[in-house]
């Protein structure tokens, strides 16, 4: 079993092309921002790791974001990035603050982008991304308000995704204001 963190967001455009270019589509998570993956396990943090993992997360001021541009990890994964990336980096480093033993990504990338998949060669051939890209350009921007992480498990198999907490961030004047 493994643990996430993500910030969903809605988008009919996505779920249009995810079946055949997301392979976390089968595990049955929803377009998503990752906030930090892999995490502990309900077991690994217990009561009071949540408890914990809560407080951290509603320090965090809720935000606005906006996925305004299509662009690539290399030439296999599409995707979106937000205008400002800010809040989803403060929610980054601060669990993984919080909790340094579990590394973004494990530790394979040495920085860290906040970005909305569209898809990955493989599963899709290479052309299909490129034009699954091109009509999501076309739907853009895609906007939402990120005010809570869904902390989930999945075992793997197709559509083990499970949220187990949805963790509300703070009001949006956390960490004062005028």
């Amino acid at each position: 079993m493994k643990a996430a963190l993500i910030v969903p967001v809605r988008a009919a455009i996505l779920d249009a092309h995810r079946p055949a270019l997301d392979p976390s589509h089968a595990l049955g998570l929803p377009p998503h921002v990752t906030v930090l993956f892999p995490f502990g396990a309900p077991s690994e943090i217990g009561a009071d790791g949540l408890a914990h993992l809560a407080r951290v997360i509603e320090g965090v001021p809720a935000f606005g974001a906006e996925f305004a541009s299509v662009d690539w990890f290399g030439r296999d994964v599409a995707w979106l990035r937000p205008v400002d990336d800010t809040g989803f980096r403060e929610l980054t480093a601060a669990v993984h603050a919080a909790f340094p033993r579990f590394r973004p990504y494990g530790g394979a990338h040495d920085e860290v982008i906040p970005h909305l998949t569209i898809g990955t060669a493989p599963p899709a051939a290479l052309g299909q991304l490129r034009e699954a890209a091109a009509n999501v350009r076309q739907a853009l921007p895609i906007r939402t308000s990120v005010d809570a992480v869904d902390y989930g498990v999945l075992t793997g198999d197709a559509h083990s995704w499970t949220v187990r907490h949805r963790l509300p961030l703070g009001s949006p004047d956390v960490g004062g204001g005028p």
